[in-house]
């Protein structure tokens, strides 16, 4: 894991494929990867493991290593 935290890793669990719209992997030069779906009504929102921001919908959950600090920068800076 990259100390500075400029990279930041993340993970999304779907509880079933049926709720996962589309994912898809390029070929092509830029190599874009994308994932969509839905994770339905959030139940639950929070940091867990100290830094790890945690959004649990009913169909599944979406985790990113971010701080509360680094988060609140962020949104405070409008971006």
């Amino acid at each position: 894991m990259d100390t500075n935290r400029t990279m930041h890793m993340f993970s999304i669990e779907m509880i079933s494929k049926k709720y996962v719209n589309q994912i898809s992997m390029s070929n092509e030069s830029r190599n874009r990867v994308y994932f969509e779906g839905f994770l339905g009504n959030i139940e639950e929102l929070g940091f867990v493991n100290g830094g790890m921001l945690e959004i649990k919908g009913v169909n599944g959950t979406f985790r990113i290593d971010i701080s509360k600090e680094e988060l609140g920068t962020i949104y405070y800076q409008g971006g």
